[in-house]
């Protein structure tokens, strides 16, 4: 009884994560239609070097602090009001390091200037982001239905 419970909750959770990447991915791929027909070669080849940027600092916003958060929430589940707390104070201080640090290299990198708005504005992400820390509390908790629509509402916003 208890096994086809876990497989019951495997295949649940496997489904639901699949669709989200799903939309996710649609949307993504709508999006690039969308911007490649409206801004043009010149536009759509700005906003993809402003997309790699962004996603440059967002990959050094992390450190890794979400996979050690998981690994102490999942160790100590009692604990997580404290390890959340201190995963989103440090995770905000590693994104205002990182926005100054990547704020400083947009204004002084040599580039096309018009392209210095657009990546200060998708820089303030970087704090946004770091937000997102008490969500892992869905993943430990495997309640991956939540976790879904998480993945979808933020996706399709």
């Amino acid at each position: 009884m208890m096994e086809g419970g876990v497989r019951r909750l495997i295949l649940k959770n496997l489904s639901l994560q699949t669709v989200a990447e799903g939309v996710a991915a649609a949307c993504g791929l709508i999006v690039s239609m969308v911007l490649s027909r409206h801004l043009g070669v010149n536009g759509f080849g700005a906003f993809n070097y402003v997309f790699a940027f962004t996603y440059l600092l967002l990959s050094l916003n992390d450190l890794g602090v979400n996979t050690i958060t998981l690994r102490e929430l999942a160790q100590a589940p009692q604990r997580a009001a404290d390890v959340i707390g201190a995963a989103l104070g440090l995770r905000l201080v590693i994104a205002a390091a990182v926005l100054v640090g990547g704020l400083a290299a947009i204004w002084t990198w040599p580039m096309d200037p018009q392209l210095r708005a657009p990546l200060s504005l998708f820089a303030l992400m970087l704090p946004l982001n770091a937000l997102n820390v008490p969500v892992l509390m869905l993943t430990t908790t495997m309640r991956f239905d939540l976790l879904a629509a998480w993945t979808i509402v933020s996706r399709v916003g």
